[in-house]
């Protein structure tokens, strides 16, 4: 009796497993439950991310930014995204693209010193943050873009500031 009591708790286990995971993918890949409405104008975003670190036995704060604006204009979209890194290269890029139910899909021309680069950069607009679509990605007619957007992930919810 406590054996089959056991393979029951285990079963259940296993599909509530299985169940959670489904419904986490699902969560993560699909906008069916947006409710946020998305206005015309400007849209802008920053994160200031601080790391602090001892050297010379000095505590040093080292400031990175990480800025969004868009340009909204019915289901066009269009801005920039730069990355302000503390001691390293400056990214900074433009670009144009559609929205679709809270999900901007853009081309981005990013800038780093001189190099250029088009890449594929997808955001996920909420009322007070914006994230930013990261997954696997490989280099298509000069353009990298995701090689499966299905498995990607959304990450950095940079918060809504006011647009200066």
């Amino acid at each position: 009796m406590k054996i089959k009591l056991i393979i029951l708790v285990l079963l259940v286990t296993i599909v509530s497993c299985k169940k959670d995971k489904k419904n986490s993918i699902e969560d993560i890949t699909t906008t069916k439950n947006v409710v946020f409405k998305i206005n015309d104008g400007k849209n802008c975003f920053k994160e200031i991310i601080e790391n602090r670190t001892i050297k010379n036995k000095k505590e040093v704060v080292e400031t990175n930014e990480l800025i969004i604006n868009l340009d909204i204009n019915g289901n066009n979209v269009s801005g920039n995204f730069d990355y302000i890194p503390f001691e390293e290269k400056v990214n900074k890029g433009n670009f144009t693209g559609i929205i679709k139910d809270n999900i901007a899909t853009t081309i981005c021309l990013f800038n780093q010193n001189g190099n250029l680069k088009k890449e594929e950069v997808v955001f996920k607009i909420e009322e007070n943050k914006i994230s930013i679509l990261g997954g696997e990605k490989q280099e298509i007619d000069g353009i990298w873009k995701f090689k499966d957007i299905s498995k990607g992930f959304y990450m950095n919810e940079i918060p809504r500031v006011n647009c200066n």
